[in-house]
């Protein structure tokens, strides 16, 4: 991802940004580290409006250094700032309560409501009960029912004697 493609990305969470509760006016320089997309841009608040442009901005009141996936975690409310600022994820110069007010503004992403599902109706069964308990036999009553298979033996052969004349 370019520095571009990904300023883009960032820049869009902070279009629909609640400044309501921001009193103070700040710029914040914030240096993204990564190899591919590493660079600077800018946040700003002033005269009552956010600004988020890709230029270098040294009359700042807060100056952030940190990587890409970091900084759209605190965006989206998935890593707190002291988190990361904690475990050396995040290095601020200046005032960290700016940086923390800028991330405050945008609104945690909206979790997707899950479909709801479907009921499937079952089929109701023809039987009884009653039938159905006369139905099901063990494989030992089955036996017991089977009939059982009497030897025959061949009868005994007469022997005639035979008379000659």
């Amino acid at each position: 991802m370019t520095f571009e493609q990904a300023f883009l990305k960032i820049k869009a969470k902070f279009d629909n940004a609640d400044t309501s509760k921001l009193t103070n006016e700040f710029a914040i320089q914030v240096n993204m580290t990564d190899e591919d997309c590493g660079g600077a841009f800018y946040i700003q608040y002033t005269d009552g409006k956010l600004f988020v442009e890709p230029y270098d901005y040294r009359d700042n009141t807060a100056d952030v250094t940190l990587n890409r996936a970091d900084l759209n975690k605190i965006l989206d409310k998935k890593l707190s700032v002291a988190t990361a600022l904690e475990s050396n994820r995040l290095y601020i110069n200046g005032n960290a309560e700016d940086f923390i007010a800028a991330a405050g503004v945008i609104k945690a992403p909206e979790k997707k409501a899950a479909a709801p599902k479907k009921a499937t109706a079952r089929k109701a069964t023809a039987k009884p009960a009653a039938a159905k308990k006369a139905t099901a036999k063990t494989v030992s009553e089955k036996k017991a029912e089977e009939k059982p298979i009497v030897e025959k033996k061949a009868p005994a052969k007469k022997t005639v004697k035979k008379t000659t004349k």
